[in-house]
This record gives C-alpha cells, sequence and structure tokens, in this order.
C-alpha cells in the first residue's frame, strides 16, 4: 500500500515518514510532495491509496486538493494536518471525504489512529467495489450467456414467439433488427479434442472477436452451447465497409492460430423469420471452402453444384482390399491411385467431401477388420487408432493427398502383414489369402501364373498346397464360386443368359453353359425356368 505526504515544509515530511515508518508496518511506500502540484503528479503515476497533506500550502491548499480528487476516479483517503485549531477547515475536510484533521506538532498515536482507519476504510470500500464489479460482471456474463442461448434457438429450432420475446428482454435493440447475417465455423475438422493448446488459442480469438462486434455495434461471436466446437456469428448491424473490418479481423485472428479460420456466412435474410436459413446456409459455404487451397476469412456459399462427389467405390474399394490380401506394394500403389484419382477428380474439392472421404476409409478399414475375423482362422487384427481428417492436414492447413495415401498404404500393410505374421497365428497360411483373393476377383479373368506372381510364389507349388488345403484344384474352387453367383443372377428375368455369362467372369456363354450344367446337372435356361420365366 502506497502513501503520499504533501507539505511544503521538508522538517514536516521528514517527521511523519519517521512516525509512520515505527508504526504502521502496512505502509509499504512512502512517497512525498513539496506542493499540491507536484502531490497531483505523482498521484495521476504513482496511485497512492493514502495522502497526508498540510492544509495551508504556497501554491493550493490541501482543501483544494481534494476537491480535485473528488472530481477524480482515484479511490484515495485523505489525512489532514494542520497548525490551525480551525472549525471551517476542519468542517471542509470532513466534508470532502477526510478521514481525520490532526493538529500540529503531530502526536505518533493520533497519526498511528488515522492511517490505520484510512487503511481500514480504503480496504472496505475496495471490497464493496470488487464484490459490485463481480456482481455486475456476473449479470453481464448470464445476460451475454442467455442471448447466445436464444440465439442459438433461433437458428437451430423451429421458429418460436416464446423465444424471440425472451431474446429481446435480454437484447431489447434486436426489435429494430430487420435483417441479420449469420457466420459458422466449426474447427472440428482441424483438432482432435478440445484440450490442446491450439484451442485454448481458439477461444481467446473468439473472445477477441466478440469483443470487436460488440464495441462496433455489429454483433456476436461465440460458441455453440451443445458444441464446444462450433462458432457462431450473429452480425444485426452490417454495412460493406463493417464487413470488410470484421474480415480483416477475422484474418488477423487466424495468422495467430496453427488452425485454419475460415467462417461460411450467410446472405442477409429476415430476422427472426429466416434465422435457422440463415445459418444452413453458413453451414454450406464453411463446408465448400477448398480443402487444397486457402480460403477467405468468410466465405458464402455458390450454390452451384460441382459435380457429384461420391465417396463409394465398390469396385474400386474391392481392388484395394485385394491389395491387401496379396500383400503386393505395387498393386497397394496401383489400387491408391486409382481409387484416390476417383475421390478427387480435380484440383478443387469441398471440405465437406474431404471430411466424407475421411470417415469413408475409416469405415472401410473396419469392414475389412471384420471380413478378415470372418475369413482366416483366429485373426485378431491389432486395433489401430481412428483417422481424423487433421491428421492430413500440412503446414498451411490443407489437405495432403500425400499424407493421405501414405496413411492408407501403412493401415493396408499392417492389416496384410498380420495376415501371415507367426504372433498373429501361427497356422495362417498365404493359401487362405489367395482363396480369399479368389472369392473377391470372381468376375475377373483368371490366370494360375499371374495370381502366383501376385503373391510371389511358385506356381506349381501353389497349385499343390491350394489342392492339399481345400481338396479342390484352384479352378474349381473358382468355377464354383462364379455358378453360385450365377444361380443368383438367373433369379432376375431381366438378364440375358450371356450377360450372366460375363458378369460373373465367363467370357464364353458356352463354356459358361457347361460348366453350369457340370455343376448342377442343368443348363441355365432348365435352372432359371425352376425360379421363373425365360427371357431368352
Amino acid at each position: 500500500m502506497k502513501l503520499l505526504i504533501v507539505d511544503d515544509e521538508y522538517h514536516v515530511i521528514r517527521t511523519v515518514r519517521y512516525l509512520l515508518r515505527m508504526s504502521c508496518p502496512d505502509i509499504e511506500e512512502i512517497l512525498e510532495a513539496g506542493s499540491a502540484r507536484d502531490a497531483i503528479c505523482i498521484i495521476e503515476q504513482e496511485h497512492p491509496e493514502i495522502l497526508i497533506t498540510d492544509v495551508v500550502m504556497t501554491d493550493v491548499t490541501g482543501l483544494e486538493l481534494m476537491k480535485y480528487l473528488n472530481n477524480t476516479d482515484f479511490p484515495i483517503k485523505v489525512i489532514v494536518i494542520s497548525g490551525y485549531n480551525n472549525f471551517e477547515y476542519i468542517r471542509e475536510t470532513l466534508r470532502g471525504g477526510g478521514v481525520d484533521y490532526l493538529l500540529k506538532p503531530i502526536d505518533a498515536d493520533q497519526l498511528a489512529a488515522a492511517v490505520r482507519k484510512a487503511i481500514r476504510e480504503w480496504e472496505r470500500e475496495d471490497s464493496q467495489k470488487k464484490q459490485t464489479k463481480q456482481h455486475l460482471e456476473m449479470i453481464n456474463s448470464m445476460s451475454a450467456i442467455c442471448k447466445e442461448t436464444l440465439l442459438y434457438r433461433l437458428m437451430t429450432q423451429p421458429l418460436s414467439e416464446k423465444t424471440c420475446q425472451e431474446l429481446f428482454g435480454v437484447a431489447p435493440y434486436l426489435k429494430q433488427c430487420r435483417n441479420a447475417i449469420t457466420g459458422y465455423y466449426s474447427c472440428r475438422p482441424f483438432l482432435r479434442d478440445q484440450s490442446s493448446i491450439s484451442y485454448s488459442l481458439l477461444a481467446d480469438r473468439v473472445s477477441a472477436l466478440n469483443r470487436f462486434l460488440e464495441e462496433q455495434n455489429m454483433g456476436l461471436c461465440f460458441f455453440g452451447p451443445d458444441d464446444g466446437r462450433e462458432v457462431f456469428l450473429f452480425l444485426h448491424h452490417h454495412t460493406s465497409d463493417s464487413l470488410r473490418l470484421l474480415e480483416k479481423e477475422i484474418e488477423s485472428a487466424g495468422e495467430s492460430l496453427p488452425i485454419s479460420l475460415t467462417f461460411g456466412r450467410s446472405r442477409p435474410l429476415a430476422f427472426p423469420l429466416l434465422a435457422s436459413q440463415a445459418l444452413s446456409q453458413a453451414k454450406d459455404a464453411f463446408f465448400e471452402q477448398d480443402i487444397f487451397s486457402p480460403s477467405a476469412a468468410m466465405t458464402t456459399c455458390s450454390h452451384v453444384q460441382s459435380g457429384e462427389t461420391k465417396t463409394e467405390y465398390p469396385d474400386l474399394e474391392r481392388e484395394l482390399f485385394s491389395a491387401l490380401i496379396t500383400g503386393n506394394e505395387k498393386l497397394f500403389d496401383d489400387s491408391i491411385q486409382v481409387w484416390i484419382r476417383a475421390l478427387f477428380p480435380g484440383p478443387v474439392s469441398p471440405l465437406g467431401h474431404g471430411l466424407a472421404v475421411v470417415d469413408r476409409f475409416r469405415a472401410l478399414v473396419e469392414s475389412w477388420r471384420r471380413e478378415l475375423t470372418g475369413q482366416y482362422p483366429h485373426p485378431h487384427p491389432t486395433p489401430t487408432a481412428p483417422f481424423s481428417y487433421c491428421q492430413f492436414l500440412d503446414e498451411e492447413g490443407l489437405f495432403s493427398l500425400g499424407s493421405f495415401k501414405n496413411a492408407v498404404k501403412m493401415e493396408m500393410f499392417q492389416l496384410s502383414g498380420e495376415l501371415t505374421s507367426p504372433t498373429f497365428h501361427p497356422q495362417n497360411d498365404v493359401i487362405y489369402q489367395i482363396a480369399h483373393y479368389i472369392r473377391l476377383n470372381y468376375d475377373k479373368p483368371f490366370s494360375q501364373f499371374a495370381c502366383a506372381q501376385l503373391f510371389f510364389i511358385n506356381k506349381n507349388y501353389m497349385c499343390r498346397k491350394f489342392k492339399n488345403t481345400f481338396h479342390v484344384s484352384m479352378i474349381s474352387y473358382l468355377n464354383q464360386i462364379r455358378i453360385d453367383r450365377a444361380k443368383e443372377l438367373l433369379e432376375n428375368p431381366g438378364l440375358k443368359i450371356k450377360d450372366v455369362a460375363n458378369l460373373v467372369g465367363f467370357e464364353d456363354e458356352k463354356y459358361f453353359s457347361r460348366q453350369f450344367h457340370r455343376t448342377t446337372g442343368m443348363s441355365p435356361n432348365e435352372y432359371r425356368g425352376q425360379t421363373g420365366p425365360s427371357s431368352d
């Protein structure tokens, strides 16, 4: 606690200082001024809590100094000392809020008592101010939370008159709002969880953006109450100039973040009638941003379909799994390359599609694990951490196809390696993988020599081992799979026999019919006759 002594007689200052050091250990720093003007400079710079001042001084009196303090916000407690036992001085001191009036020569006990009284009063008032401030902050915070929650309801739920009235109750100025702009951002694609330093930095930037919007009387920026990774902008006042200012603020905030910060933005829409539609537009714009190039601070939805963005390609996914079964690295690379080229055919791809691709591969890995568990003797593939979009982002926060390719290949390698690993199961054999490969690719041309090359095995050894394991030759095993599938297809009267043959891998219809008859004892047409009318 600081104390300032003001007197134009230095021996008085020295005496008061000495007495204070002896009796008031709570005073940490004692400042001195030889005039009221010097005292004002010290007060403005040092902000002392207690002032001891003489009444009569050559420039400005102590009473005038008290009047100056009463017109400022400095919370200073004043003790007046004087050589005059003057009733008017005493009355003015008390009227000005002085703690005590002491006569010279100064009594040590009286001075100590006056200072202790000043300290108590200062601490009491400071405590009251802090409580009042905390109370106001709590009220403001609750009001802000209430306002944000009600806005969120208007954006995400059917329009409710009750919600509107409650919102206008805590934010009456919104009654004048005829149209509003909504912004949307989610850090979910860019962060694994909310415990990271990056999330703390984002929270700071969101608070800063909210302060900016409130200072500019533009709107609010807040986290969604249901998901702490969604951020909403609500702009009830917007002009082209104010939007440019906001974009600069967002750009500045984004420069200090290790993750992307791009808001999707709606068009100005009627408020509160179209609040939910505005949020839908903002979300569309957010998930439409390109994952391969930097986006602006705020983007609007183009509403232009950029073509079909599929994430499921069953034939190509089967090629991936077939490559996994073989363990052949070249086959890995070729199948991954074709699959990714189909997923990302152009130089531009929306964020929503990138997220869906990662989700699709995560689902594929899970389906592969389930199939391996069912196909092989006691397989127990080692679980790996689930993929997340953010692990494929480069230093600029853009999606890296190279990183994604590597992750896909590593996952395939791990699953493939576990199929024949002694620790996986000592009885597992490559022949099971070959059989699985045949089942996956029954509808394609088959060559025993090519198959042996894929699995890096001698062709003759492979054929003998296969027959010893499954008690049937590889060709017979393949044909049985094809005939079983052909039976299913023949139940469809719209398919010609030639089409059925081609769909199950037979290039020659007559050869297909002979094999079908050899296996079932009847022709394809005779079999179809048992299930429905013939179309041939």
